[in-house]
């Protein structure tokens, strides 16, 4: 879990039993997340063990997430400032590797294989926002206004 904490997916209705966000009964609950749960756990955890991540690499892949150049409306100085911070962690991110005695092609796999939880993520995301929807549709949650925002929000 984000805090640190874990979950037994075979006992996950016992998250949902002591938060104030569910409405309605905790086993119902924990059956509409079960799928994201374990897709995170299986696919995006799985990816993360088996390429070993490090803190560092985290915090580019973080880094790559939040200047992303989806956002729409963006000025052209804004934009450069993206581009040019985006390089930077790019560079930071080889020199990491390059420091910790890997050669070019093996810093060019390390940088493939981080990259390629993107799409994972971004999955799991979107079915979490999923999920949330089908809790809400139901009136098994009660998001505050700020869960709320982040559960609408198409980005």
């Amino acid at each position: 879990m984000p805090d640190g904490g874990y979950v037994k997916l075979s006992e996950l209705e016992k998250f949902y039993e002591n938060t104030k966000m569910v409405k309605g009964d905790p086993h119902e609950v924990a059956k509409v997340f079960e799928g994201t749960m374990s897709y995170i756990r299986n696919v995006v955890v799985e990816h993360m063990r088996r390429i070993d991540i490090s803190e560092v690499e985290l915090c580019a892949l973080s880094g790559m997430f939040l200047w992303r150049d989806t956002v729409q409306h963006i000025s052209s100085e804004g934009a450069n400032i993206l581009y040019r911070t985006r390089d930077e962690i790019l560079r930071d991110l080889h020199i990491y590797y390059r420091n910790n005695g890997l050669i070019e092609s093996e810093v060019t796999t390390k940088t493939a294989h981080l990259f390629l939880l993107i799409p994972k993520i971004e999955n799991s995301v979107k079915l979490f926002r999923e999920n949330f929807h089908i809790a809400e549709i139901f009136n098994m949650l009660v998001l505050d206004s700020c869960c709320k925002k982040q559960v609408d929000s198409s980005d």
